[in-house]
């Protein structure tokens, strides 16, 4: 990274990227696990935690896995932002990143995605009906006996933000940064 923004800002930014870099291949890693903020089809909000599949650190794009019966994607199908919420409780770090976010339509990418999951998560689209769905007792809706192979409910999701917002949390001082990742452009925010 340059130093246009200035050396305090390029640190964020650097823990930040670290963060985030770590995340697709770390298990452990803090940001692995973020929230997805979306808004509901009756006005509300709704939040959920998806694990973080890869990250492109010169336009901070992400990409995410989910079910494509999901109500998340019905969600996604009309025009909105949704915000990626990310955490790092040890070194005081929150990323937001805001933007759109859409399912990847190329099969290609989808068929390299699913091929790159162990078959324990691919077990995860083998439930016969949408996620939340009612179950009469507990358990995980995936028949004995399932024929399909789960790629038919999987869908990737592609973000690339508007803007990444960095919250840095410190007994010395709060400090927050905001950039625009498609023109490069930054400023610091009241905290």
């Amino acid at each position: 990274m340059s130093s246009r923004h200035g050396a305090d800002a390029e640190e964020l930014l650097e823990k930040a990227i670290d963060l985030l870099g770590a995340a697709p291949v770390d298990r452990n890693a803090p940001f692995r696990y973020p929230v997805l903020a979306t808004a509901d089809g009756s006005g509300g909000a709704d939040a959920r935690t998806l694990i973080l599949r890869s990250f492109e650190r010169e336009h901070w794009r992400v990409t995410l896995h989910t079910d494509r019966r999901s109500a998340k994607i019905r969600e996604l199908g009309t025009p909105q932002t949704v915000t990626l919420v990310f955490y790092d409780h040890g070194v005081g770090l929150q990323v937001r990143l805001r933007g759109r976010i859409a399912v990847v339509g190329d099969d290609c990418k989808r068929h390299a995605a699913w091929e790159a999951l162990p078959p324990s998560n691919r077990r995860n689209y083998l439930a016969a009906h949408p996620p939340g769905t009612p179950l009469p007792a507990p358990g995980d809706g995936i028949p004995e006996n399932n024929p399909g192979g789960g790629f038919e409910n999987f869908a990737v999701l592609g973000f690339a933000p508007d803007s990444v917002d960095i919250l840095k949390l410190s007994p010395e001082g709060n400090r927050r940064y905001r950039l625009a990742p498609p023109n490069g452009s930054g400023s610091w925010l009241v905290p």
